[in-house]
């Protein structure tokens, strides 16, 4: 019977301290998503060239093939960027939908728990 005691401690503790952890939790996994795919870092040098590579040496004598490699280490920036990007809105999208199912679920389990108990000990009488 001192089982019974816990129960209101239980649920003090289900819908107040482990809420907190919870969304702490969830935050430390959105914040490390970000921070993995770097997503601001990505979207401020969307248009920078790839690992800053061009043809300086050759910018005096050469301008046209300088332009060139120029725009194509561009092209293959904003390419692997958005590789990156996708990768990582991907990724957020799922951690935000797994976090908020996660959250909706830890409200519903108690009382769920508390229904099929209830139809346990109904079936077991019948």
């Amino acid at each position: 019977m001192k089982f019974f005691r816990l129960i209101p401690f239980y649920f003090a503790w289900h819908y107040t301290g482990a809420i907190r952890n919870i969304l702490t939790v969830w935050g430390n996994y959105l914040w490390f998503t970000l921070n993995y795919f770097s997503l601001k870092t990505i979207l401020i040098s969307f248009f920078k060239p790839y690992k800053k590579l061009t043809e300086e040496n050759f910018y005096k004598t050469h301008q046209d093939e300088f332009k060139l490699v120029t725009i194509m280490m561009i092209v293959v920036g904003v390419i692997l960027r958005l590789g990156v990007l996708i990768a990582g809105i991907f990724t957020l999208v799922l951690h935000l939908f797994a976090g908020l199912t996660f959250f909706i679920l830890w409200f519903i389990l108690p009382i769920l728990n508390i229904v099929l108990i209830i139809m346990g000990v109904v079936a077991l009488i019948k």
